[in-house]
């Protein structure tokens, strides 16, 4: 019988206390913490290198999940969930983003089974909680590229498999700069995941864009009836980023 073979655990910007406090988790796995991706796949020593936003607070069974998948060698990658878990002193805004799934909360949530991830899936770029193996690692640059390394095999048709009951929980501070994450999110990547799927021309375009705008400018004066940060206020804001995104997507396509 073939010996298993080593994972490493790589705490991203971590530190020797973040180590201690994974050990129960890490069912015998390497330990270690780097600044970035590409250091910690240098450092790894395992045939799968792990990564982990430093706090992360695996659930049960995380690791086991992903020694289970990784027993198929053709597996190049896997990625799992991750929850926030809010301060109980943060406001309405972090739980309005949370639950609709549109700001830097995101879960990297592609449902409640197990599945291959298919190119298509343009949301789905986790950077908190996945594996991949060192081989494939290696042979497709690494993380030095400028696209995601996960993207990249997903272009050349390499497996990767999402893996919902392999979840960490990340706790959020009560002084996180909630609306300024949401803004930079939102420039980075909020907007992709309200384009069409097709390029929209001529008068298609023109009014998606009044659509948009009009919504934006609804939902931007009906917050004026309610006190800032109110639970019903942070649902209109949520609206109106979504909404005004949209419109400035489609102004870039002009």
């Amino acid at each position: 019988m073939s010996q298993p073979f080593r994972f490493s655990i790589v705490v991203l910007g971590g530190s020797e206390a973040d180590l201690e406090r994974l050990e129960p988790a890490a069912d015998g796995a390497d330990l270690l913490h780097a600044p970035g991706l590409q250091r910690g796949l240098d450092q790894a020593t395992g045939e799968v290198a792990v990564f982990l936003a430093a706090g992360s607070q695996p659930l049960p069974g995380w690791m086991a999940r992903y020694r289970e998948a990784f027993a198929d060698p053709s597996l190049a990658a896997a990625a799992g969930r991750v929850f926030p878990r809010l301060a109980p002193g943060c406001g309405d805004w972090a739980r309005v983003v949370m639950q609709q799934n549109y700001g830097p909360f995101d879960r990297f949530d592609l449902g409640h089974f197990d599945r291959k991830v298919q190119p298509q899936d343009q949301g789905f770029l986790p950077s908190q909680n996945f594996a991949v193996r060192f081989s494939t690692a290696r042979a497709n640059g690494g993380f030095e590229e400028r696209s995601p390394l996960l993207r990249r095999l997903l272009d050349e048709g390499e497996r990767v498999h999402y893996l919902p009951s392999a979840t960490v929980c990340q706790p959020i501070p009560a002084d996180f700069p909630l609306e300024q994450r949401f803004a930079d999110w939102w420039q980075e990547h909020g907007r992709r995941q309200v384009r069409f799927a097709g390029r929209l021309t001529g008068l298609a375009r023109m009014k998606a864009r009044w659509k948009a705008a009009r919504k934006s400018r609804r939902y931007g004066k009906r917050m004026d009836d309610w006190p800032q940060h109110s639970a019903p206020w942070t649902t209109l804001a949520a609206k109106h980023h979504l909404h005004h995104g949209r419109d400035l997507e489609l102004r870039e396509q002009e």
